[in-house]
């Protein structure tokens, strides 16, 4: 689950997963499912076909109220293109968090279903073999977590700690993936998004919970020049995809690109790396971000131009004519240029999903990433990790 309270609200609930069967006629009417502790529901929606995520959202928080949890689609997702994610409500009822990769939000809009709402009316909660015993481990883990070194830098800088990090490593994707480094990369680091939010105040936190609780609480709120909420997060990924790999060295640029893309509902990696694309065959000059901002526009407005680049960087490529084209079983190629660190190559190949960092994340245990050894076994150890976990119902 990306964030937010929608899993929450599914376990108070009794609910593990929810599961959409069969897809009805593609002019069938927009619908929503909504779920109680008395019932479940579909309801007709039609009036939300064709609106943002944020004004869905606040739709739907007016009529079922802020603490129920949403998973929105955008128009991205009602359009079916393939990098359309699902968006989830944050702790203030926003669908700002993201599942962003693998074409969720297409499947959703073809099973004709706008939104999914958990009521806040569930009655389960954790059963405890030994209440005291968790607690008292709990609060040892979360002090482990304040203790260490690596933790609390997220929880000063979030993600973005990471800008500086492939910097020096070469592994900062840059130009579409022609370059591990990015001449003014500090300009978009973690330290000056850390002090603009500081210089700007009004709505911005450094620090922020994209759930209750988080010990680490490495999320952000970004703002405008006058201190109101521009976009919340800016994580590393997109910080690096359509940041760096565009040339574009402005935080509010890529902060206005990501608010665009959540509205949309479409994956900041995916259409990040396909607007690069399309600065490499001409339709852009790389650094050019008021170009870079149309084109995201033109995603949320479904124009043909922004169905190739809402259906992600392979499509885009075909469409395009480019044969630079960074992806693996067509996803997009995450912040972590392979050919930097082959631990993360080995991961992008040997994954069933492609190229996906989440699922066998070696580099902070490469020791030397740019050499061969001891990578396929690392890649391996971390996914399997990875797959335990999941399959124990943990990630």
């Amino acid at each position: 689950m990306p964030g937010g309270i929608v899993g929450v609200r599914m376990s108070q609930q009794g609910l593990r997963t929810i599961v959409l069967e069969d897809a009805p006629a593609k002019d069938s009417e927009w619908k929503i499912v909504v779920i109680g502790k008395d019932k479940t529901e579909l309801l007709d929606v039609n009036f939300l076909a064709g609106k943002g995520v944020y004004e869905k959202s606040d739709l739907l928080s007016e009529r079922f109220g802020k603490k129920a949890g949403c998973i929105t689609i955008g128009p991205a997702g009602e359009n079916l293109l393939f990098a359309s994610g699902i968006a989830c409500s944050d702790p203030h009822g926003v669908c700002s968090r993201y599942a962003g990769r693998g074409g969720l939000g297409a499947v959703m809009g073809s099973k004709r279903i706008i939104a999914m709402v958990i009521l806040d009316d569930g009655e389960e909660r954790p059963q405890y073999a030994d209440k005291q015993a968790f607690q008292e481990a709990s609060k040892r883990i979360v002090t482990l977590l304040k203790e260490n070194p690596v933790s609390t830098k997220f929880t000063k800088y979030g993600t973005a700690a990471m800008v500086d990090i492939c910097q020096a490593l070469k592994v900062l994707p840059t130009r579409n993936f022609t370059s591990g480094t990015m001449e003014g990369a500090e300009k978009i680091n973690a330290q000056t998004m850390h002090d603009t939010i500081k210089e700007r105040g009004g709505e911005g936190r450094t620090q922020h919970a994209c759930m209750n609780p988080c010990a680490i609480q490495c999320s952000n709120v970004y703002p405008d020049q006058d201190g109101k909420l521009l976009c919340s997060p800016i994580e590393y990924e997109t910080m690096a995809l359509m940041g760096s790999n565009l040339c574009l060295k402005n935080l509010d640029t890529i902060a206005k690109m990501n608010r665009i893309a959540n509205d949309a509902g479409v994956d900041t990696l995916d259409c990040g790396a396909a607007i690069g694309l399309a600065m490499e065959v001409g339709l852009a000059e790389f650094g050019d971000g008021e170009a870079a901002i149309t084109m995201m526009e033109e995603i949320l407005n479904v124009t043909p131009l922004g169905r190739i680049l809402g259906s992600g960087v392979k499509i885009a490529a075909k469409v395009l004519g480019v044969r630079h084209v960074p992806h693996v079983l067509g996803q997009a190629i995450p912040a972590y240029e392979p050919r930097g660190t082959k631990g993360m190559a080995v991961t992008y190949l040997s994954s069933p999903k492609g190229a996906d960092h989440t699922f066998g994340f070696t580099l902070r245990d490469e020791e030397d990433p740019i050499t061969k050894e001891g990578k396929v076994a690392l890649s391996k150890k971390f996914q399997l990790i990875g797959f335990k976990n999941g399959r124990n119902g943990d990630v």
